[in-house]
């Protein structure tokens, strides 16, 4: 009699001792796998920072200076307050006696300069009326009032613009590892024509235009009658401004009087000669910042951070001895900007404002100083108000993050003069990241900073 062989199966202890067994290893992997993402996109994030600087770096060899933060200045004409992002721009219409509001950022000033000129004269050729029609705007009207319009047509037609310039994204511009969305939170275009309003393409790379506003410097680290929100090393008293404003690689400019009519193109930035006086590969030149509300890299005032905590608890930087911690100079050691010793809470503004979302995003509180209170909604915000954000959003007027980014390891990538990218760690010496930012302070970087 013949016998059959008899198959036998995995039973359900061996199955399930197979699926735990493959879910460990998968366990194992994941956090590998995520890690690998995560150094992909940091890797991206850097070579969009080295384009960036070198175009940077080819506008100052092109016009022997670096862009400035914006085509429109700081303050107002009527005083050193700073403009709000809604307030009228446009010195086309009356070019003796034109208004100042937000204008184009330094990004869309070295686009010339990153093969990306059909984009730039597509800006500085629209027109300044809400039809996209009229004279063009040559970069001293708009953005955002009157909103310069690029594409007055409708429709989904592959490779059709958007219709207001601030809508317009670049890849370039936008970090790989930004957990946002690609238009910002809040509108930028807030008296527009169908669409009456608009948000803007998101931008994640800001100029680090000074290491501090005047609130939170005292002695000689203040400008004499500094207002609160005006950069340091911008004003000369409180009625007279600087030409350049702010003490950083990429500053803005200003009306050095109110009767004072020179536009943006009669205005040199900062010169690689500037930045030479501390060294090029020791300056910073712009941060990775991850704002979701007021984000655009198209926007002068959307573009452009400080280096302290704006609405930190600390409010004491001063021109020291960083030897003996005073005023006095010693032969050989000039003073250099740094908070006072016994200003123990002063902070940077690296990565500040993430916890904000956790407590509540926009509707938080400013927390206290010592630390955060997130179950009862207090966090630190990088600027609450912000001071450019219109009447209109006083309930959504704060910017959340300065200088910050989403890659992992609380770091911050960062542009600097010699067109090298690097990554500046959120608890780096708070001294050490004034002097980075400083064009032309004279300190002297420790070693591996």
């Amino acid at each position: 009699m013949e016998r059959r062989s008899r198959v036998r199966g995995f039973t359900l202890v061996e199955l399930l001792v197979v699926i735990a067994i493959i879910g460990v290893l998968v366990a194992l992997l994941l956090p590998a796998v995520q890690a690998a993402r995560e150094a992909a996109r940091r890797n991206s994030c850097l070579n969009n920072i080295k384009q960036i600087c070198l175009g940077l770096q080819n506008h100052e060899s092109s016009k022997g200076f670096y862009p400035v933060a914006s085509t429109a200045p700081f303050f107002s004409k009527t005083g050193a307050t700073p403009v709000k992002l809604d307030s009228p721009n446009d010195w086309v219409a009356d070019p003796t006696n034109g208004t100042d509001g937000d204008g184009w950022s330094w990004c869309v000033q070295i686009l010339p300069y990153m093969e990306q000129a059909p984009l730039y004269n597509r800006f500085r050729d629209a027109g300044t009326a809400n039809t996209g029609t009229g004279p063009a705007n040559k970069l001293m009207a708009g953005p955002c009032q009157p909103p310069i319009v690029i594409n007055n047509t409708t429709g989904t037609t592959a490779g059709t613009a958007p219709k207001y310039a601030v809508q317009q994204p670049l890849e370039t511009f936008k970090c790989p590892s930004f957990p946002g969305a690609d238009e910002s939170k809040q509108n930028f275009i807030t008296k527009g024509t169908s669409p009456t309003t608009a948000k803007a393409a998101v931008g994640n790379y800001v100029a680090v235009v000074s290491t501090h506003f005047n609130q939170d410097g005292v002695g000689t680290g203040k400008d004499t009658g500094g207002p609160a929100n005006s950069l340091y090393d911008s004003l000369t008293s409180a009625t007279k401004a600087k030409q350049l404003g702010g003490n950083g690689a990429i500053p803005f400019w200003n009306r050095t009087t109110p009767a004072d009519k020179n536009l943006w193109t009669k205005v040199r930035g900062s010169t690689h000669a500037s930045l030479s006086r501390d060294g090029t590969s020791n300056t910073v030149m712009f941060a990775e910042s991850r704002e979701e509300d007021w984000s655009s890299w198209v926007s002068g005032f959307a573009s452009y951070v400080v280096a302290a905590d704006p609405d930190g608890p600390g409010n004491k930087i001063n021109k020291l001895n960083p030897s003996t911690g005073t005023a006095v100079a010693q032969p050989g050691q000039p003073l250099v900007l740094m908070w006072a010793a016994s200003d123990t809470t002063g902070q940077t503004a690296l990565n500040v404002g993430q916890n904000v979302k956790r407590a509540g995003g926009q509707s938080a509180t400013e927390a206290a100083p010592g630390s955060e209170d997130v179950p009862n909604k207090k966090a630190w915000f990088y600027q609450k108000p912000w001071p450019h954000a219109p009447s209109a959003a006083a309930a959504n007027g704060a910017r959340i993050f300065g200088p910050s980014s989403a890659h992992s390891g609380d770091i911050v990538l960062h542009g600097f003069g010699d067109a090298h990218g690097k990554a500046i760690n959120a608890n780096v010496d708070r001294n050490v990241y004034l002097w980075q930012v400083t064009r032309s302070g004279g300190e002297v970087i420790p070693e591996g900073t």
